[in-house]
């Protein structure tokens, strides 16, 4: 008959608590699972970000194209001529000195 466990045998609970388990394999394979779901996550985000960064980059481009040609000289301009607002090869129909920003 084993002799029952008395108070000195007993581990006290935060000498357990340092121990390190090996994790099962399900826990492995769980966590792996959702770090490999976060780095999808992760990707779509910065390729989301990226097209967002090239276009607000062709956005200023334009910007200082225009600055560039309203600041140039009255007298570089064809007189009395408006800065051409129509983009390259767009119609030049009724509507095409309008821009229309969204």
């Amino acid at each position: 008959m084993e002799r029952p466990r008395v108070r000195q045998s007993i581990p006290p609970g935060s000498a357990m608590r340092g121990r390190a388990t090996a994790p099962s394999p399900s826990a492995v394979a769980a966590e792996r699972l959702a770090l490999e779901r976060e780095q999808a996550r992760l990707e779509r985000e910065l390729a989301v970000w990226r097209r967002n960064q090239a276009r607000a980059e062709a956005r200023l481009r334009q910007v200082t194209q225009r600055l560039a040609a309203l600041a140039a000289p009255a007298s570089d301009r064809a007189s009395g001529d408006p800065v051409d607002r129509a983009r390259p090869g767009a119609s030049t129909g009724a509507y095409s000195n309008i821009v229309m920003e969204y």
